[in-house]
């Protein structure tokens, strides 16, 4: 007998006898409805970035009653969470996205943040750790610039 090695399965609905739910685009969930541990793609969502209302729901529930969730959007990679606390479900918050630099005996910075977005916090710090308010920080949807009155290192750090 040949020993078949390649397993092949074309729906998991149930994993170690708990309930799964695994959805793409022909499948689409509802996010309030899923009870069940899942990976799921959802649409008719709240339109959480300005993008889109479909994205990716990932699900873990301890009962029908307490569960979490991290919903994806695809289209600019940004995280939202939220909780279901004694069957009522909370609101969804975004998960703060970081990105950081460091800068060497500079009078300024130009840092691609990749955040796709100005509303950001930016907080400059010298080699020593210490926060300090440089002369100048302007914030696009792409980039932070920083001037300085005299060379300075240290680093960039964005969040958003």
């Amino acid at each position: 007998h040949k020993l078949n090695t390649a397993l092949k399965l074309s729906k998991a609905s149930n994993i170690d006898n708990v309930g799964f739910t695994n959805s793409n685009s022909g499948n689409a969930q509802a996010a309030d409805s899923i009870n069940n541990n899942g990976i799921s793609y959802v649409s008719g969502f709240p339109n959480l970035s300005g993008n889109a209302s479909d994205g990716a729901l990932y699900s873990q529930a301890y009962s029908s009653q307490w569960q979490h969730q991290i919903y994806g959007d695809y289209r600019v990679g940004g995280i939202w969470v939220r909780g279901k606390n004694s069957n009522t479900w909370q609101s969804w918050k975004k998960v703060a996205l970081v990105n950081s630099t460091t800068f060497t005996n500079v009078l300024g910075v130009a840092f691609t943040h990749g955040l796709d977005t100005k509303n950001l916090v930016v907080q400059v710090y010298d080699t020593n750790d210490n926060l300090f308010f440089p002369s100048d920080i302007n914030v696009t949807d792409t980039e932070v610039n920083i001037d300085f009155a005299k060379p300075r290192s240290g680093r960039v750090v964005v969040t958003g």
